[in-house]
């Protein structure tokens, strides 16, 4: 089942190569020249893929067969079809073994002296898509600045960096996958893996995810989850979260957004600075002590009817309600001032404590039937 790879000769088939010339408004008269490239690599490898591309988009696909297939779509922007000549003589990818790795990175600039770099870097007249269909066993690096990267079809570890650009993941079977970019936008579908990713200002989409640990952070990029199951962390900054069908240990920390739990199973605990925290647990299960806060928002939980455990609702300047019986602690004891706002005691058969706290929100905790 494994790969072995020839480190000194690869070989490559050239499938097919095709120019197409498209006139476009561009600057200084010039026009925009495509071509298509493909090629075939025979490999024998248990290394990992690294796909790198600093302009333009990456796209990999996993497949069955023993050998990894590139296709370049490239573009340069001329003002004579010579000169195009010269830009696509200068535009190629590499593909090369180091150690037990395959390096697979787009080229600008090859074949140029040292001025002509120069002035291809400072006004960039070209840039490169590449889509590659790879043995899906292989651990899998994928970098680009400013282009979109997509993984599909995948049974080995991921890692994705970019700093623009969208990113998709999808049907991906692995220990760990790991994305990383400060503005783009995020899908990921259909993940079993351990799931980290550190994102910012895009919108973070995640559906049908199941790993030991799933950690989501991001500054301004609302997150949007549903069907999650496993050892669950979401940070935000300013942004809201919105989830439904998680399952599993589920915490947040958030900042100022707001947070929407629906239809969910298992322990949930977390605190926001301004936002509100809305949540509906159908099934409960204590994982350890319990605390839902905001300072400035309201809090509102739902649980089923069999809930038992200590709670402790209260609230300084807002509201309180509870929709359970509440039989008083013996021993309760209080530490400085009290609450108007607070009832704290039992339910049910009592357990681990489940504490909620508004410093100026409305705090209840509501009673729902068995679905």
């Amino acid at each position: 089942m494994f790969l072995f790879l020839r480190t000194s000769i690869f070989s490559f088939a050239v499938a097919g190569v095709a120019l197409f010339f498209v006139m476009m408004k561009t600057p200084a008269n010039a026009a925009e020249f495509t071509d298509e490239v493909e090629r075939d690599f025979a490999i024998r490898t248990i290394g990992q893929l690294n796909v790198t591309n600093l302009r333009g988009a990456i796209s990999v696909q996993g497949w069955s067969l023993d050998k990894i297939r590139v296709k370049a779509k490239r573009k340069v922007s001329a003002e004579t079809k010579e000169e195009a000549a010269k830009f696509f003589r200068a535009l190629d990818f590499r593909y090369e073994t180091v150690g037990k790795d395959i390096e697979l990175s787009a080229e600008y600039g090859r074949g140029l002296n040292i001025d002509e770099r120069l002035k291809e870097r400072q006004s960039a007249k070209s840039d490169m898509q590449i889509i590659v269909y790879a043995p899906s066993n292989l651990n899998l690096r994928i970098w680009t600045v400013d282009g979109a990267a997509s993984v599909k079809s995948w049974n080995a570890n991921v890692e994705i960096r970019t700093a623009k650009g969208p990113i998709s993941a999808e049907q991906i079977k692995a220990q760990n996958v790991s994305v990383m970019c400060p503005s783009c936008q995020l899908k990921a579908k259909a993940i079993k893996a351990s799931f980290r990713c550190m994102g910012g200002s895009g919108a973070i989409e995640l559906n049908d995810l199941r790993g030991t640990n799933i950690y989501v952070e991001t500054d301004s990029g609302n997150i949007d989850v549903s069907r999650v199951k496993g050892e669950q962390l979401y940070v935000l900054k300013s942004a809201a979260l919105t989830a439904k069908g998680l399952d599993g240990r589920i915490e947040f920390h958030s900042q100022s957004g707001s947070i929407q739990i629906t239809e969910s199973s298992g322990f949930l605990s977390g605190r926001t600075e301004t936002g509100n925290i809305s949540a509906k647990m159908n099934e409960w299960r204590f994982l350890d002590k319990a605390l839902m806060e905001s300072r400035e928002g309201s809090i509102a939980l739902n649980l089923p009817s069999d809930f038992s455990g200590e709670v402790d609702v209260w609230s300084f300047y807002g509201k309180t309600a509870i929709g359970f019986p509440v039989e008083k602690l013996s021993n309760q004891r209080s530490i400085g001032p009290e609450p108007i706002n607070r009832i704290q005691g039992v339910v049910g058969r009592g357990g681990e404590v489940l504490k909620l706290f508004s410093e100026k929100g409305d705090v209840s905790l509501v009673k729902i039937g068995k679905n």
